[in-house]
C-alpha cells in the first residue's frame, strides 16, 4: 500500500537532501490512509534510517571518493551541520566541504593557501561589510559565517590545527588594525573630537582608503533594543533585562557609536594634516569623508566597489587641497 510521499519527518534532521522510497511493514497509516502514525516504531524506523544512512554515506566516502565530493559540495550546508556534532564525520569533510567566501567557494585547505595561514570570517552576509574591505585590502578573502554552523566549525578546524589563526571580523576587526601615532595627525583629531565623534588613527590597506567606521559586534541588536526602549515598545521587566545585558556587555554606552579609524597610509589623510592645508578645506574634507565611512558601513556594495568610490572620492579631494 502506498501511504505518503514527501514524509519529511521520518528522515534524520541532516539528511533532508536524501530521496528515496522506504518499505516497512512497521509504519502504520492513519485511518484516513494519507500519512503515517508517528508512534514508538515511527521513531525506530527514523533511527534505523539515520543509522543506515551514515554508513552509507561513510562507505561512500571510503570507496567512491568523487562521488562522494560531490555530495558534500552539493549540500554544504547540512554536511557542515552534521559534521559539527560529529567527530568522525567531521575528520571525513574538513578538507572538502565548501564555504561561500569573497572569492567564491572554497574548501579550507584552498582557503590556507591565499590566506597564509588565517581563517578570516564574518557572521553576516558579505556585502559591503568595511572589515571585508580590510580582509581584502591584506589580500585575504573573508569567509560568510551567517549559517548557525560554520562558526562552530571553523572553531573545531583551528582547534584540531593549531598553526591556523581563527580571526572574526565583524567586531574584531581591529586585529587587522595597526595602531599609528597620534601626533601627526592632531588637526585631524580635533576636529572630530570637537564635533563628538570617536575617532583614532590606524594604519590599514588598502591605503585608497582614508578612513573606515568599525562598530563593536552586537552593537546592531544593542542600538535596535535602546530605540524600542526609548519608544516604550519593551515590557518594564523585558526593558530593565534588556538594559542591564547592554551595560554588561558594552560598559561605555560611547562605544555602541562606533569608532572612525583614520588611515595613516593614506596619501589623502596625510596630506590633510599638514599646515598648510587651510581650516576651512581641511574640516570641508573631513565631514565627507566622516559621511562616506559611515556610509559604506551599511551598504550593499562590494568590496571593490567600495574602495573604488572611495578612490574617486580621494582624487576629487585631492584636488582641493592640492598635491
Amino acid at each position: 500500500m502506498f501511504i505518503c510521499d514527501r514524509e519529511k519527518d521520518l528522515l534524520p534532521a541532516w539528511a533532508r537532501f536524501v530521496r528515496g522510497v522506504i518499505e516497512c511493514p512497521l509504519l502504520q497509516p492513519t485511518a484516513s490512509r494519507e500519512s503515517i502514525h508517528q508512534d514508538d516504531n515511527f521513531d525506530l524506523v527514523r533511527q534505523a534510517l539515520e543509522i543506515q544512512l551514515s554508513e552509507a554515506l561513510r562507505d561512500l566516502a571510503r570507496d567512491d571518493t568523487p562521488t562522494w565530493r560531490k555530495v558534500v559540495r552539493g549540500h554544504s550546508d547540512i554536511i557542515i551541520s552534521w559534521a559539527v556534532s560529529d567527530k568522525d564525520f567531521f575528520d571525513k569533510v574538513e578538507d572538502i566541504v565548501t564555504f561561500r567566501t569573497t572569492r567564491g567557494p572554497l574548501s579550507l585547505p584552498e582557503y590556507l593557501k591565499l590566506s597564509g595561514g588565517g581563517l578570516y570570517y564574518v557572521t553576516r552576509e558579505l556585502g559591503s561589510l568595511q572589515e571585508q574591505i580590510l580582509a581584502e585590502g591584506r589580500d585575504v578573502p573573508a569567509i560568510e559565517a551567517v549559517w548557525v554552523c560554520v562558526t562552530p566549525f571553523l572553531e573545531r578546524y583551528a582547534l584540531k590545527h593549531p598553526d591556523v589563526n581563527l580571526v572574526q571580523l565583524d567586531g574584531e576587526a581591529q586585529q587587522l588594525l595597526r595602531p599609528a601615532q597620534e601626533s601627526a595627525f592632531a588637526p585631524l583629531l580635533a576636529h572630530y573630537r570637537e564635533q563628538g565623534t570617536r575617532v583614532t588613527v590606524s594604519v590599514f590597506k588598502p591605503a585608497e582608503m582614508p578612513a573606515i567606521f568599525l562598530y563593536p559586534h552586537g552593537a546592531d541588536l544593542a542600538r535596535e533594543a535602546e530605540s524600542s526602549m526609548r519608544a516604550g515598545d519593551l515590557p518594564g521587566p523585558l526593558a530593565g533585562l534588556v538594559n542591564e545585558y547592554i551595560e554588561r556587555r558594552f560598559g561605555d554606552r560611547e562605544e555602541l557609536a562606533g569608532m572612525l579609524h583614520l588611515n595613516a597610509s593614506s596619501p589623502l589623510i596625510r596630506r590633510l594634516a599638514e599646515p598648510s592645508v587651510s581650516p576651512a578645506t581641511r574640516a570641508a574634507s573631513l565631514t565627507l569623508i566622516h559621511q562616506f565611512a559611515r556610509l559604506f558601513a551599511g551598504r550593499m556594495l562590494s568590496a571593490q566597489d567600495a574602495v573604488s568610490a572611495f578612490a574617486a572620492v580621494t582624487q576629487a579631494m585631492q584636488g582641493l587641497v592640492g598635491p
